[in-house]
């Protein structure tokens, strides 16, 4: 079953070279580009810190899984392996 649209198509590239073109006709001023710069520093700022988090955490689990592999170790027997907890 065929729809009953009949708008004609538009390729992709000519819709891109149109907002292209009116993309550069856009005009800012110091004031809204000073907001932009802030707004974009602050995002990455929030996006570092993010990032830190994570990493903190996943070294935090890290820690707890390798010292759960190390009292495993530690005290199955024949590992070869028998030392004095920490």
């Amino acid at each position: 079953m065929r729809g009953c649209c009949r708008r004609k198509y538009v390729r992709e590239e000519a819709l891109e070279a149109q907002f292209t073109e009116l993309l550069g006709r856009l005009k800012f001023d110091d004031e809204v580009l000073e907001w932009v710069r802030e707004a974009l520093h602050a995002s990455h700022a929030d996006e570092r810190r993010e990032h830190e988090e994570a990493i903190r955490r996943h070294q935090v689990e890290y820690k707890r899984l390798n010292d759960r592999i190390e009292t495993v170790v530690r005290f199955t027997p024949n590992s070869g392996y028998i030392a004095a907890p920490h």
